[in-house]
C-alpha cells in the first residue's frame, strides 16, 4: 500500500534531488538540475464529465535531448498513451508551469509506472488485451509526474482543463511538441485560437539538432 500526504509540487522537485526545503517555498532553483534526471516524465489522463465524451487517449511526455533520434519526432500512440518526447528546456518549463498552477500533489515514495496493463484472461477479439488508462477520478484530469525514485499526483477539475492546459503551452517550442500539444488540447474539447490540424510542421533534420 502506498502512503500518501499532499505537499507543494517543489517538495516533490526537491526529493529528486535527495535533499529537503521548507514547505511552502516557491523557487525554480532546483528544476535545472531535476529535468535532466532521465526517467523523469508527466502524463495527462483526462475522464470528461459522464455523459459529456469518451475518455481520451493518455498524453505522455517524456525528456530527449538533441543527441537522441527521437527529439523532435511525432508522438508515438502506445497501449499506454500518446507518448511525445520534448527537449529538457520544454521539459523543465512545463513543470515550472504545472507548480504554477497551484493544484494539491500527493507525494509517494515511489516512482509510479506508465506501462500499459494487460487484462486477464484476455478478451475475444477485435477486442485488445490492454486497459484503458483512467484517471482516478471522473470529471477530472489526473497529472501524473514520475521520476527514478519518487512520484507526485494531483487532480484537475473538468471545469479548470481547457483554461489550465492553455497556461502550459508557452513550455513546448519544438515545432512538433507544440502542434501535439495543440492538437491534443483540441482533443480535450478546448478550443485552440490560430491553430489548425492541416498545418502539421517538418520535423527537424539531423543536420540542425
Amino acid at each position: 500500500m502506498r502512503i500518501s500526504k499532499s505537499f507543494p509540487l517543489l517538495f516533490f522537485l526537491v526529493l529528486c534531488e535527495g535533499s529537503a526545503q521548507a514547505q511552502g517555498e516557491r523557487t525554480s532553483a532546483l528544476l535545472p538540475r531535476w529535468v535532466h534526471e532521465k526517467h523523469c516524465a508527466v502524463r495527462f489522463v483526462y475522464n470528461p464529465p459522464i455523459g459529456e465524451d469518451f475518455p481520451q487517449i493518455p498524453l505522455i511526455l517524456r525528456r530527449a535531448t538533441r543527441e537522441d533520434p527521437r527529439y523532435g519526432t511525432w508522438s508515438t500512440l502506445m497501449p499506454e498513451g500518446l507518448t511525445q518526447w520534448i527537449s529538457p528546456e520544454e521539459m523543465e518549463s512545463l513543470v515550472e508551469a504545472l507548480e504554477k498552477l497551484s493544484l494539491n500533489w500527493d507525494i509517494f515514495q515511489q516512482p509510479t509506472s506508465f506501462a500499459r496493463q494487460r487484462i486477464e484472461p484476455p478478451p475475444p477479439p477485435p477486442h485488445l488485451p490492454w486497459r484503458i488508462p483512467m484517471a482516478r477520478r471522473t470529471g477530472t484530469m489526473e497529472i501524473d509526474i514520475t521520476s527514478d525514485a519518487e512520484s507526485a499526483v494531483a487532480d484537475l477539475p473538468s471545469a479548470e482543463v481547457c483554461r489550465s492546459m492553455e497556461r502550459l503551452d508557452p513550455a513546448f517550442h519544438i515545432p512538433i511538441a507544440v502542434y501535439n500539444f495543440r492538437g491534443t488540447r483540441l482533443g480535450w474539447g478546448c478550443k485552440v485560437p490560430g491553430f489548425s490540424l492541416a498545418n502539421r510542421p517538418e520535423p527537424p533534420s539531423h543536420s540542425s539538432r
